[in-house]
């Protein structure tokens, strides 16, 4: 369907829509107005002085766009992502929500601060279903959403008034912002019918735009500078005059800092956060002089992004806000296929989704698919200031580690685990984030695949963290690799502690702890696995499987250690697995437990392929920081430098 307007009705529809819909439409005909006069009433006495003199410098201009106007149809290859967003709206529809897979629904108004958790309450402010309403509006032009959009946000001005309140917290008032300023031109249709709701919504956003840069100092983490870099960078779009330039001076200050952390590394979802944020620079910033600058900020962006992905082109799930953002990738990786030509973008992303399309447009969608598509296969990385190094087998194998180091005792406790991915199947995997407020397993070291002296976590402060140029790749013989880094985490032990990864030939893996110091110590290594994985222990190896997958995992040390294996609750090691936030499954966790190990000590484990029948014998010098293993007819040696 050709409509010169961009508008045009989306092929999908339900009688569980369209009953929505009816009911509504009845709702809202009674309160069409109610609330956005009662937020136009309020709002001169909701905000303090202060802020109304911030608020003063800046001046709306005319309704920015940032989506294109060229918008014409989505195609069947994407019903199933449209029902999903047709699902999410409809349940907006109703004030329903459900964030970390806790839903609460609301009979009749919105109580904007329910007896949930901070972070519950934190995603209902933020409001990303105002942007699933608008996306949902600008598809099917049907005014139901639009005319919700306009309930929530003049509801949420009335019971929200400046300065308290969780939906003033700086981190939450910056999502919160781009949202209401991006469905500002999806749905300006009908918000340009509507001068009354349109001069509420203004002056709100004057205000939290005012707020957002005088508490710009007060950000908590990485995740919301970004999230607030965006949240600036709409609104050097949305304002005019002096305050253009400051509002984008000071979002670029955010996104590209002067001073980086001390830490190895970002995590793998605040690289595709980062990502994400110089993107949306590219695609919206106006100004020519950063035209340059943001587009080398964003090829460096995406391939450290790259770097650190696992061969389905998913993200390890290491660091507290741990989620496969499937979506979320793909979304960006069409971005960037059309943005830089790139056909291995292109096959990464795997298809042109709504989102990218609703801003490139027709355009966009041709270049997308005029694009060839190269398979991408990932290659090996080593990269310490950039964390998250990758050794890259044959047949889709990998595996991920992670170098982020520690901040503090609450966060996440995996310096040094790692990810392994085996003929295209996710073996090894990192227990995730689950929610924010997790305190009482996934952070723990006991979530992750690290190793316990004596039955204690490696501890840290971030005057120890190491040196970038500390860790060492190396090729060993064609196919063999090894990765090594020292972990400071066992001074308190008196003890030296050091870590090794090898790549092997015919898709063994290897790794190995290596231990000095002074006395005779208790070792453990923890070994996480995926969910349809079982473990079946036998007299000198463990027998791992699934329907798909059948490996053994062989000790290495100088005795044969206790084997215990866990899954779901457990007493000393709980083994669970969550992708997303606010899910979790049961998994296997295997612990091999060195009893006493006279120091200098190296033991680890073999990967092997089936059930490890060619493994012959191993060799330990820990003198020498060498185990020689032998196994397919070919004798390697392991040796930690």
């Amino acid at each position: 369907m050709n409509d010169p307007s961009g508008s045009f009705p989306a092929r999908c529809s339900s009688p569980v829509v369209e009953g929505i819909e009816r009911r509504l439409a009845r709702w809202h005909a009674t309160v069409k107005g109610t609330w956005a006069r009662l937020a136009f009433r309020a709002l001169p006495h909701l905000a303090g002085v202060a802020l109304e003199m911030d608020a003063a410098a800046l001046h709306p201009g005319p309704l920015p766009r940032f989506f294109s106007t060229t918008v014409r149809e989505i195609g069947p290859a994407l019903n199933d992502d449209l029902l999903e967003l047709y699902g999410r709206a409809g349940q907006a529809l109703e004030n329903r929500f459900a964030f970390f897979n806790s839903p609460q629904a609301f009979d009749r108004e919105i109580d904007w601060e329910p007896p949930q958790t901070p972070s519950w309450r934190a995603e209902l402010h933020a409001g990303d279903y105002i942007l699933d309403l608008a996306c949902t509006y600008r598809i099917s032009r049907e005014e139901v959403y639009a005319r919700h959009i306009r309930y929530l946000m003049a509801h949420w001005i009335v019971a929200n008034p400046p300065i308290s309140g969780t939906g003033w917290l700086p981190y939450v008032l910056a999502r919160r912002l781009r949202n209401w300023m991006l469905s500002s031109d999806l749905a300006r249709s009908d918000w340009e019918n509507d001068p009354e709701f349109w001069g509420v919504v203004t002056k709100s956003l004057t205000l939290q735009t005012a707020f957002l840069l005088s508490r710009r100092e007060e950000l908590p983490s990485p995740a919301a500078r970004l999230d607030a870099s965006r949240a600036l960078l709409c609104a050097s779009r949305f304002f005019q005059g002096k305050a253009r330039a400051e509002l984008r001076s000071r979002g670029l200050e955010l996104l590209v800092p002067k001073e980086e952390a001390p830490s190895a590394g970002p995590w793998p979802s605040l690289r595709l956060a980062r990502a994400q944020a110089l993107m949306e620079w590219n695609l919206f910033s106006e100004s020519s002089e950063d035209a340059d600058f943001l587009e080398a900020e964003l090829e460096a962006a995406l391939a450290q992004l790259e770097a650190a992905l696992l061969p389905n082109g998913s993200l390890p799930l290491f660091g507290p806000e741990a989620r496969l953002a499937q979506d979320e990738l793909a979304d960006l990786a069409a971005l960037a296929a059309v943005r830089f030509q790139s056909s291995t973008w292109k096959s990464l992303a795997g298809k042109f989704g709504i989102l990218p399309y609703l801003l490139l447009g027709e355009p966009g969608k041709d270049r997308y698919q005029n694009l060839p598509e190269t398979p991408w296969t990932p290659q090996d990385n080593f990269d310490a200031a950039a964390g998250d190094p990758r050794l890259a087998g044959p047949e889709n194998s990998a595996m991920v580690i992670t170098t982020h180091f520690p901040s503090s005792r609450d966060d996440h406790q995996d310096f040094l685990s790692y990810e392994l991915v085996i003929q295209g199947h996710r073996v090894v995997v990192d227990s995730g984030g689950f929610a924010p407020e997790e305190t009482a397993y996934f952070p723990r070291a006991q979530a992750h695949n690290i190793l316990l002296v004596d039955g204690y976590a490696p501890r840290w402060g971030n005057s120890e963290c190491p040196a970038a140029s500390a860790g060492g790749f190396h090729d060993l013989t064609p196919g063999c690799a090894r990765l090594q880094m020292p972990d400071p985490g066992f001074r308190f032990l008196g003890l030296h502690h050091e870590r090794a990864w090898f790549r092997l030939e015919n898709g063994a893996w290897a790794i190995l702890d290596r231990l000095e110091g002074e006395g005779s110590h208790r070792s453990t290594s923890l070994v996480h696995f995926y969910p349809t994985l079982e473990i079946v222990r036998g007299e000198d190896r463990a027998l791992v499987h699934s329907r798909a997958l059948r490996f053994a995992v062989i000790p290495l040390g100088d005795s044969q250690p206790l084997a215990s294996v866990s899954r779901g609750d457990h007493a000393e090691f709980p083994g669970y697995y969550s992708p997303e936030f606010g899910v979790k499954f049961p998994a296997s966790v295997l612990a091999w437990r060195w009893e006493r190990c006279t120091l200098p000590w190296l033991g680890g484990m073999l990967i092997l392929s089936g059930c490890g029948e060619d493994f012959r014998r191993q060799e330990l010098q820990p003198q020498n920081h060498l185990v020689r293993v032998e196994f397919s007819g070919k004798v390697y040696d392991l040796r930690m430098h």
